[in-house]
């Protein structure tokens, strides 16, 4: 009976703690929860820098500039007037150009977007049996529109734009030893309407395409022996420009670039049936103009 009583004291204490250390395990256990929980919460560093990798919006501005080269093709079509003898109408000049162009542009992400940007070319263009021909092509351009990003992370880029444009083009036609040198320049004020897509392949590599139409608002004439004024030509609606940027970001924050941009330009100039003071009729002859070449850039963005 003594035994059975120890047996059963023993027993109820076995018993106790066993409960004891449960009712302890089961008052730390929330305390540990809690931990893990907030160690998930706390952001941790390597995916802060992942969300600045990811998101290209940490500069809105980027300037940039570089050279450019370009291959020209000048097709002059003969007028029905040819009451002003030209001696290379009808025919095809041919030349490599070079110059530079220079940029600025403001992006804020899904609100305003707007642009500067000036471009100039020169080169010779020539063909069997035509005098050569000195060109000098200068653009400046101011673009506003909106700009959207979207896709995870904010890879994508586009910026629907609508500007103002102002073309300078000289071409000298040399001297021959039938027909003296002619000078004709032209002036041409144009509405740009375009749009500009980049998408982010990797974190230092953008893939882009840049497309814009720019019809004629006020082209004139202007020709080296005819000392007063200037000719009104016939606006150009035809006019187009096709660019596919391939940029290449480094720098400890991706602030630096390069860009090689292969593009596509037609630009044309319009005919005129307008008479000299002297009573001349001129009969301008339409040209077009078809650039294929590329840009190599280096931008900062800040």
């Amino acid at each position: 009976m003594k035994y059975s009583l120890l047996f059963l004291v023993f027993t109820f204490s076995l018993f106790s703690g066993e409960v004891y250390i449960e009712t302890e395990t089961a008052e730390i256990s929330p305390t540990v929860s809690e931990r893990l929980e907030a160690a998930r919460a706390r952001p941790k560093p390597c995916i802060k820098r992942d969300r600045i990798r990811l998101n290209p919006c940490y500069s809105s501005s980027r300037i940039y500039l570089g050279g450019k080269v370009a291959h020209l093709s000048l097709h002059i079509k003969k007028h029905t007037n040819t009451s002003f003898k030209e001696a290379d109408q009808n025919t095809h000049l041919n030349g490599i150009l070079g110059g530079a162009d220079i940029a600025y542009e403001y992006k804020k992400p899904f609100a305003l977007y707007t642009g500067i940007y000036g471009s100039f070319l020169t080169g010779k263009v020539t063909h069997s049996g035509v005098p050569k021909r000195t060109i000098y092509d200068v653009e400046a351009e101011g673009r506003f529109g909106y700009h959207y990003q979207g896709l995870q992370g904010y890879r994508m880029e586009v910026s629907p734009y609508i500007g103002f444009g102002f073309n300078y083009f000289y071409q000298k036609r040399n001297s021959t030893d039938q027909s003296p040198s002619i000078l004709y320049e032209y002036y041409k004020y144009y509405l740009p309407v375009g749009f500009l897509f980049n998408y982010r392949v990797f974190r230092w590599f953008y893939f882009g395409f840049h497309f814009k139409w720019f019809p004629d608002i006020d082209p004139t004439l202007h020709i080296g022996f005819i000392k007063r004024g200037r000719w009104i030509l016939v606006k150009e609606n035809n006019q187009l420009l096709a660019q596919v940027p391939l940029t290449f970001r480094f720098g400890c924050k991706r602030q630096w670039d390069i860009s090689f941009v292969p593009y596509w330009e037609r630009k044309k100039d319009g005919g005129t049936d307008a008479i000299a003071p002297t009573g001349v009729e001129l009969g301008i002859p339409k040209q077009t103009l078809i650039y294929w070449g590329g840009n190599v850039n280096i931008g900062y963005s800040f």
